[in-house]
């Protein structure tokens, strides 16, 4: 398969699933974000797996949303490779938001038995671990995307012998530079001086 549709810029044209995941993940945080300020104000300290949900919530606005600005008004700004990087944190902190949820979950229902954190807390989990499933779905569908649109041929003298546009910021630059004539020392008429 040919990597040049990762590299280059600008949104990639794929399936309309695409941005329905998208929609998903971000509804999917909002509920978790809800279950784990629930959790936070039911719990008797402000700190742990219910705030690191929030954080990764609030992190998913900020990524989803600056992505979507980006594709809407600054085209000439998306990366695709940073879109998929950001795509990846993102998947990772969805990973580690879920799975401390879960434990916590757990450890509330071990230890404290009767404590209406637990459902919050058991709620954040599930959710959170739906939005890291929809999260890879939307990832694989994204690199699926990017691969299928390879930039178009277009000629022209900077666009290496494949013909493909060259990303200057990746060092694809290739300029074809016609050779320099040699260089011919002009020749002068040699003086003769006359004496008399």
């Amino acid at each position: 398969m040919r990597t040049q549709g990762l590299t280059s810029k600008g949104p990639p044209q794929g399936p309309n699933i695409q941005q329905y995941l998208r929609i998903a993940v971000i509804a999917l945080s909002v509920v978790s974000l809800v279950c784990a300020a629930v959790s936070l104000g039911i719990a008797p300290w402000p700190f742990g797996a219910p705030g690191f949900v929030i954080f990764v919530a609030v992190k998913t606005f900020i990524i989803y949303g600056a992505i979507w600005f980006v594709e809407l008004q600054v085209i000439h700004m998306y990366y695709r490779l940073g879109v998929m990087i950001a795509y990846c944190f993102n998947i990772i902190f969805w990973l580690s938001a879920w799975s401390w949820s879960a434990s916590w979950a757990t450890a509330y229902c071990l230890y404290y038995s009767g404590c209406a954190d637990n459902g919050a807390m058991a709620a954040c989990a599930a959710f959170g671990a739906f939005t890291w499933v929809v999260s890879i779905a939307h990832l694989f569908f994204y690199i699926r995307s990017c691969l299928r649109d390879v930039p178009e041929q277009v000629p022209g003298p900077y666009n290496g012998a494949a013909g493909f546009h060259n990303n200057a910021e990746l060092g694809q630059v290739k300029q074809d530079i016609p050779p320099q004539q040699p260089y011919v020392a002009q020749q002068y008429p040699q003086q003769t001086h006359s004496s008399q």
